[in-house]
């Protein structure tokens, strides 16, 4: 009887428990983005470079809660979290506003927000989530008949071949690279950068100088970015460009020389000043990103 519980495992339940990533209230300043994500107990101030979206560490966050009409303000100040760039404060009300003024390294901004009435529990697709199920139990059926047949260990083999099959072939296509068009542009929100780490930098000009066999070639001056920006899907090249603070493009270019330094000359398809995604460009895709769920971090 242990072959269901392993079938249904092995055939795409949910494996980690983890809920799925949910976007908080974000906002985008001069200097820096911020994330408001209202969490059990209050809520969590997600602080980003605004250019990089390198977390900010070390950052002073006034707080103003901003109650009922004719009821004075109360100021507070976010204390920081576990992690780099979390700060942690009491969450204002459904309706009512809290302003933060956020200031690290010389830059500040200010930040408003109001937190909209609480959603209902989300729900799951009743198809969706039986297909593990009616496998299981077809796969149990098939044992049981093989078993009064004496093959058994047949079945408990076959069931082996078929989950695994299928996991792997879901695997297979996340490594093989997530479907995405040339100047396609993408949606993503600002908590889910700051979770999936994404980083970005400035299309920079550097000179090059020929590889071993061309040596008798002149250097050359090319825009430039870290291998890591490069993505590889379908055969195309493609980097990543931020256009807004939660709106990316895909360009297809062609690579030149490469540098000492992990750079990479682009021949065409980037220009000099453009902000290309130096990690976590592996987590997008056609309308948006995906990656792991990620919980509520302490």
């Amino acid at each position: 009887m242990l072959l269901l519980p392993l079938a249904i495992l092995l055939s795409g339940a949910p494996r980690d428990g983890l809920a799925p990533l949910q976007p908080g209230l974000a906002q985008a300043g001069s200097s820096f983005d911020l994330v408001l994500r209202p969490e059990v107990g209050g809520c969590r101030l997600l602080l980003s470079d605004a250019e990089s979206d390198a977390p900010v560490a070390g950052a002073k966050l006034g707080l103003q809660h901003f109650g009922k009409a004719g009821t004075k303000p109360t100021d507070g100040a976010a204390t920081p979290g576990q992690y780099e760039g979390h700060y942690l404060a009491e969450c204002p009300a459904p309706g009512e506003a809290l302003v933060v003024h956020a200031s690290a390294a010389g830059g500040a901004d200010l930040f408003t927000f109001t937190l909209p009435a609480p959603a209902g529990p989300p729900t799951s697709h009743p198809q969706a989530a039986g297909v593990p199920v009616v496998l299981g139990l077809f796969l149990l059926l098939v044992w049981v008949v093989m078993r009064r047949r004496g093959q058994g260990w047949k079945a408990l083999l076959l069931t082996l071949i078929v989950a695994t099959a299928g996991d792997a072939a879901a695997h297979g296509a996340d490594e093989a690279g997530l479907p995405i068009a040339p100047g396609s542009e993408l949606g993503v929100g600002q908590e889910i950068q700051f979770a999936l780490g994404l980083r970005t930098a400035r299309v920079t000009v550097a000179a090059f100088q020929p590889p071993a066999a061309l040596s008798k070639a002149a250097p050359r001056s090319s825009p430039a970015v870290p291998r890591s920006a490069v993505v590889e899907r379908d055969g195309k090249k493609l980097v990543f460009v931020r256009l807004a603070p939660e709106r990316f493009v895909a360009r297809e270019v062609t690579l030149g020389w490469s540098g000492p330094r992990e750079d990479v000359a682009i021949e065409s398809g980037l220009q000099p000043g453009e902000l290309a995604v130096t990690s976590g460009g592996a987590f997008l895709r056609n309308g948006g990103a995906t990656g792991p769920a990620v919980s509520g971090a302490p």
